[in-house]
């Protein structure tokens, strides 16, 4: 009969709280044992690297996010572990159920030393004052501190209310609050003088027993209690009871963020309420039955709510993006705008109208509002201005209409024929200005004392195209035009500017713009990602630096981070970092609208969007760009397991050594890349989604392996981990012994070196001689028939040309010149063989008149920094001439240039000759060996159907 009361009184209780059951939601992990009697997490703690402990009754356990890890211990038969928590000195306390305390010592606990002895009752929390002291909550002996290695306790003889202490917190401004069966206490040593005050039933308490604290940011304390739900206690003692009735047994621990609090109670799983309305008499709220039972939460630094009961672990996730409203299925997928208005009113366009939505009470409310001569589905955007608050509304094909809520009258913009019928893309504002962008122009309407007055702007060559996609006024009362073709244009101080004609600027099709907290504007592109424009530079982020897709629609600026939305889902952007994370999405389908005007923000900084049929708003002071971090938790030698710490050294014969590191990041830690390098190993850094890197046979060295980590392939400023450790010189390695090796084979090796510098030597000269008999020879090697080629020519301009006979003399003498001062070089400066085969070709043109063309195409500076062989050039002049026909009908051009591999180009088009002239290759033949003297570079030969290139290696001029 008293079962059946009961139910009564919760099921009255639930119709009058505005409660609804969530389905089960996160991710669930189970700890797995072959044991018959599972481990049960009793307690959970995230230290500060970011691992999170679980304290079962089977032993400690590791969760990184994949998988948990059982530590060893040095006690005989361990009692549970009920409470857990590191201190600044890393240390990790962990106490027992029988009030053993140990600490985690190379993976390892081993028992506390104490020599007051242990507690003999159940250690229940562990805490750390800002002076050092460790505090230590027992289930009947009050509370002990550690401090200057001593313990000392404090009971009810010193004050305390009660010696059966659930919980510790500490609150910076109060001090140690500890949670008892007598109410609340709040301790302070000072000079080692105990100060308790206590706070109870009579003090304002709705319940004396309080089973735990959680310690707000804000320094507010959230009591969960036996009978009375939760209450809160503020800083000035104030206590407030956030549930008139409460029919859901003992609360077992509380968390919070900024937006909810999360109660786990005995009977029925994990509640959450809104942070927003705690006032309320009974404030609504939600019941997940994820997991029957829970008996402890953790917050990780993430904003990840985690819940534990019996063996299993709950990853809820954070709860920045939030379902609002899901819309209906007739229109849902038709809706191509939303706007936040200045009242909290959200604003959507619906089948042949618009509609509006707002929490009241706790329920959305909906109200629609049809507009007269509306088509289907033909609002593009909303705006609301900021003086007469009216509803700006854009459509297709009819123009604007401004509605007034509260009167409902509807008028449509006639008096600016631009306006009039058009086709809106998109309408927004600031001040007194409207802008608004039509497939007919843009116009800026000016709302003053109710009077409207348009300015139009239709001249492509000045705004830049006709399709702008979005209008954006900055801090600074700049207006940017995010155009379709022509890129970003600025409208400053009445000047119009194309900053696509700037140097360096990126992405011609631009869809949204915005200005970070630091006055830099952004812009979203078709193919090239988000871009920054800091008023000099522009700067691109795309797929390569972590950007899920290049094709950016949707922008925000959210509480100082960028919110991108894309086809393939939500990125959060750092203007500061240019780090890149990716908010977790809801467990349901979510396809992102990616309709230009489908998101909206709040002063706040919360953006609202729409994605599968329903709205959502992502909670901005939730979330921060956060990257992965990542540890290095285990070394192995051969397999077995060795010392963590830097600076350890191994025999020479240990050399295999293994390394286990995790990247830590339980929001997405499916998404993880590492990179790893081991210094004076290898030089560069190696990407793997690996956690074990093994290093078999390494030789004697000083080593240091990194290992860092990212949610993308982007590792610039990535968190890093590293290790460094030193492989032993084998003994016939170490300097005794060596030294020993050279004084014995000192000898021996002084004559060796003799008698090899001595053939060296004789080998050289050798060389030295074949090699000028060679280059001798090879010098001589120039066409005779040219001489007589040259006097022929020379006869024809003296009986038809003589003044131009003088100056081919003289030509014909500078050449033959060099060829005499030339004869006995080497090597000669690249400017000196250009002059050599501009007198040739000179001479030739005198011959074949405008048949024949010379082009050198090289500057000055490189003509001073090279040296080539002598009379190469000539003689790749001389061979072109010799194997193509050159007349005025079929022209032969010469081109000499330099490539981008340090070699010269000399290039002639191919005119084939009737008659092809028998010929020896001595010319080609000739070059190829004087620079396989010369140079380790060979000549290099290309032809094809039409043309003739030999490429010859320059040799840098050292004088």
């Amino acid at each position: 009969m008293k079962r059946n009361a009961v139910y009564i009184i919760l099921l009255l209780f639930l119709a009058k709280a505005n409660l609804s059951i969530a389905q089960p939601s996160g991710k669930i992990y189970e700890i797995e044992s072959e044991e018959v009697n599972k481990p049960k997490i009793l307690t959970l703690f995230q230290n500060k690297a970011g691992l999170i402990f679980c304290g079962t009754t089977k032993g400690l356990y590791r969760f990184d996010g994949f998988e948990f890890y059982k530590y060893s211990t040095s006690i005989e038969n361990p009692a549970p572990i009920t409470a857990v928590f590191e201190t600044t000195d890393k240390k990790l306390w962990i106490g027992f159920e029988n009030g053993n305390i140990g600490v985690l010592d190379h993976n390892k606990i081993i028992l506390q030393h104490f020599e007051e002895g242990f507690p003999k009752k159940a250690i229940k929390s562990i805490i750390q004052d800002e002076a050092g002291n460790v505090w230590i909550a027992t289930a009947g002996e009050g509370v002990y501190y550690f401090s200057q290695n001593r313990l000392y306790n404090i009971n009810q003889d010193d004050g305390l209310s009660d010696d059966y202490v659930y919980k510790l917190a500490l609150v910076s401004s109060l001090g140690i609050v500890a949670a008892t069966d007598k109410g609340i206490n709040i301790c302070n040593i000072n000079n080692k003088t105990k100060n308790i005050r206590n706070y109870s039933f009579k003090d304002g308490l709705p319940d004396n027993i309080v089973r735990c604290i959680y310690a707000a940011p804000d320094n507010i304390l959230w009591l969960g209690m036996q009978d009375a739900g939760i209450a809160t206690f503020g800083p000035a003692a104030n206590i407030k009871q956030v549930f008139k009735t409460w029919a859901f047994g003992q609360v077992n621990d509380i968390v919070a963020d900024k937006n909810n609090v999360f109660i786990a109670t005995e009977d029925s799983a994990l509640i959450r309420i809104p942070n927003e309305i705690i006032s309320a008499a009974q404030p609504a709220f939600t019941i997940d039955k994820s997991v029957p039972k829970i008996n402890c939460l953790l917050k990780d630094r993430e904003g990840n709510i985690w819940a534990a009961g019996d063996n299993q672990l709950l990853r809820m996730g954070k709860t920045e993006i939030e379902k609002l409203f899901t819309l209906k299925k007739e229109y849902a997928d038709k809706v191509h705008c939303l706007y936040l208005c200045s009242d909290d009113y959200l604003w959507f366009n619906t089948l042949g109208g618009a509609a509006s939505m707002k929490k009241i009470n706790g329920q959305w409310e909906v109200k629609n509002y049809p507009l007269q001569g509306m088509k289907t589905s033909t609002i593009t955007s909303v705006y609301e201005d900021n003086r007469d608050e009216n509803i700006w509304i854009g459509t297709l094909g009819n123009g604007v209409i401004i509605f007034n809520e509260l009167t409902g009258m509807q008028r449509v913009i006639k008096d600016n024929p631009l306006l009039l019928n058009s086709n809106i893309i998109s309408i927004t504002g600031k001040d007194d200005n409207v802008w608004i962008a039509s497939l007919e122009g843009v116009v800026k309407a000016t709302v003053i004392n109710s009077k409207i007055s348009y300015t139009n702007y239709t001249d492509t060559s000045i705004i830049g195209s006709k399709y702008v996609y979005h209008i954006f006024t900055d801090s600074k009362n700049r207006v940017w035009f995010a155009t379709d073709g022509n890129g970003l244009i600025l409208l400053d101080n009445g000047k119009f500017i194309a900053l696509n004609k700037l140097k360096g600027y990126i992405g011609n099709v631009v869809y949204k713009v915005t200005e970070d907290n630091s006055g830099n504007i952004w812009y979203t592109t078709y193919d090239k990602g988000l871009v920054r424009f800091n008023g000099t530079t522009f700067k691109a982020y795309s797929t390569e630096q972590g950007l899920s897709d290049a094709e950016i629609t949707g922008l925000q600026n959210a509480g100082g981070n960028l919110l991108i939305l894309h086809k393939n889902g939500i990125d959060l952007f750092s203007p500061v970092t240019g780090k890149i994370s990716y908010p977790e999405k809801p467990q349901d389908t979510f396809n992102i609208n990616t309709d230009l005007n489908a998101s909206s923000k709040d002063d706040k900084g919360n953006v609202y969007f729409i994605a599968s049929g329903n709205v959502y708003r992502y909670h901005s002071n939730l979330s921060t760009v956060l990257q992965p971090s990542v540890i290095i938790d285990r070394v192995q030698v051969l397999m077995k397991d060795a010392d963590l710490t830097n600076g350890i050294t191994f025999p020479y014969n240990k050399n295999n050594i293994s390394f286990f590191y995790t990247g830590l990041f339980y929001s997405q830690p499916e998404k993880i890349l590492y990179q790893y390098k081991l210094e004076n190993y290898s030089k560069e850094w190696k990407n793997t989604r690996d956690r074990l890197q093994n290093f078999p046979r390494l030789p004697p060295g000083n080593y240091t392996f990194k290992v860092r980590v990212s949610l993308n392939r982007d590792f610039t400023n990535a968190k890093e981990a590293s290790i460094n450790f030193t492989i032993e010189k084998p003994f016939w390695l170490q300097p005794w012994f060596v030294a020993i090796c050279i004084a014995v084979f000192s000898v021996i090796f002084y004559i060796f070196l003799k008698q090899r510098d001595k053939r060296v030597q004789y080998l050289n000269n050798l060389e030295k001689d074949k090699i000028r008999s060679q280059l001798q020879t090879l010098r001589t090697q120039i066409d005779p028939h040219f001489l007589f080629n040259s006097f022929n020519t020379l006869i024809a301009e003296i009986e038809n040309h003589p003044d131009d006979a003088v100056v081919y003399v003289e030509r014909l003498s500078d050449f033959y010149r060099s060829i005499v001062m030339q004869r006995d070089k080497d090597l000669i400066s690249l400017e000196e063989e250009l002059t050599l085969v501009k007198d040739y070709c000179f001479l030739q043109q005198k011959r074949y008149n405008t048949g024949l063309s010379l082009q050198i195409n090289i500057s000055e500076e490189q003509v001073k920094n090279f040296v080539v062989a002598p009379f190469a050039l000539q003689l790749l002049a001389e061979n072109a001439i010799k194997h193509n026909a050159v007349s005025k009908e079929m022209p032969l051009t010469i081109e000499l240039s330099i490539n981008e591999n340090g070699y010269l180009m000399a290039t002639n088009n191919i005119n084939p000759k009737i008659q092809t002239a028998k010929d020896s290759g001595m010319g080609l033949q000739n070059i190829q060996q004087r620079y396989s003297l010369l140079c380790n570079k060979p000549v290099l030969i290309e032809h094809n159907n039409q043309y003739f290139t030999v490429l010859i290696p320059l040799i840098k001029n050292m004088i």
